[in-house]
């Protein structure tokens, strides 16, 4: 019976631990705050959006970040409809709060660049790890919030977007990715860059306009980028493919989606009816792009009917630019 006890009594103990890890200091965002100017640290470190509101002054933090997910739709494809959500939820699922009962997390790691004097590093936002019943996960400074801009709640959102799905152990990966985002809000995205920033940041799945890459697997250190293999998505538009020289994105239209990409390695695709195959002699081969971003056109493949297994000719595909199938039109 004692030992009945003592393991009921270790079980409780355990148990006990575990719910009060709920409001144990998770990760959370920072703000520079010099006098009555308070920053996102993300930006204040990368030097971005400092004046007062340099995107849209009409626009508040969650019409920014609608604008920031359309911008990178074509790499977080997988991930917008969740980033969607989160963020519409996101005020839900805070409390405000004074910044005695913030504290500071030790997540910032190394920053690159020097704060002033006269200025200081505060906690912005804290996010819990685990989160029961009516608790809030985001606990928000609520002073600190209310100096902030549009522009930098915005980011302040994205941030703990990321931290909600990522495992690090400082933020300093996730402020950088954070900073590009945003910074290229209004100008051409650095698509190589993008990749090696979420790389860094332990982000796993990207897109490439429809082709699903796993980043753990890009090699940012030779020209033309090079990945050993690459899992597909459950999407009719998304692809599997495992690129070992993706060598070209030549013209683009003026959205920026590529209106050809040239490749070599194997390269498969899903529709209803079809499985594609192609360059299945690591040949060169080209994929076109509608503007939309989806598959326009395939070369060197072949085409494989799920229902009779029969195999084609090599031949060129071609896509129907609203379902995605294939359009048998061209045959």
């Amino acid at each position: 019976m004692k030992n009945l006890y003592s393991v009921i009594f270790l079980f409780l103990l355990l148990f006990s631990r575990i719910i009060l890890a709920g409001d144990q200091k998770g990760s959370g965002a920072d703000a520079v705050v010099c006098g009555d100017k308070v920053w996102l640290l993300d930006f204040y470190e990368q030097q971005i959006y400092l004046n007062d509101e340099p995107l849209n002054s009409t626009q508040n933090e969650l019409e920014i970040l609608g604008r920031v997910l359309k911008k990178a739709e074509h790499v977080w494809t997988d991930r917008i409809d969740m980033y969607r959500k989160q963020i519409v939820y996101f005020h839900q699922e805070s409390r405000m709060v004074d910044h005695t009962e913030l504290g500071d997390v030790t997540d910032t790691g190394n920053i690159d660049i020097r704060i002033p004097k006269e200025c200081k590093l505060e906690q912005l936002i804290l996010q819990k790890h685990i989160v029961f019943g009516t608790d809030k996960r985001f606990l928000i400074n609520k002073n600190l919030w209310n100096k902030l801009s549009a522009t930098h709640k915005a980011g302040a959102i994205l941030h703990e977007i990321f931290y909600r799905e990522l495992k690090l152990e400082t933020s300093k990966p996730l402020r950088k990715l954070n900073a590009f985002v945003f910074k290229h809000l209004n100008e051409s995205m650095p698509i190589i860059d993008f990749y090696q920033l979420m790389q860094d940041a332990n982000f796993v799945w990207a897109y490439l306009y429809n082709i699903p890459i796993y980043l753990n697997s890009l090699d940012y250190k030779s020209i033309p980028l090079r990945a050993r293999r690459v899992y597909p998505g459950k999407k009719i538009f998304t692809a599997g493919v495992g690129i070992t020289s993706l060598e070209h994105m030549l013209e683009s239209y003026n959205n920026g989606v590529p209106k050809f990409l040239f490749f070599r390695s194997y390269f498969w695709r899903m529709t209803n009816k079809y499985k594609i195959e192609a360059c299945l002699e690591e040949e060169k081969c080209q994929i076109s792009y509608f503007e939309t971003g989806h598959i326009r056109s395939i070369n060197n493949a072949f085409l494989i009917d799920l229902l009779t297994n029969k195999r084609s000719e090599k031949m060129i595909v071609y896509f129907d630019k609203e379902t995605g199938e294939v359009d048998e039109s061209n045959f």
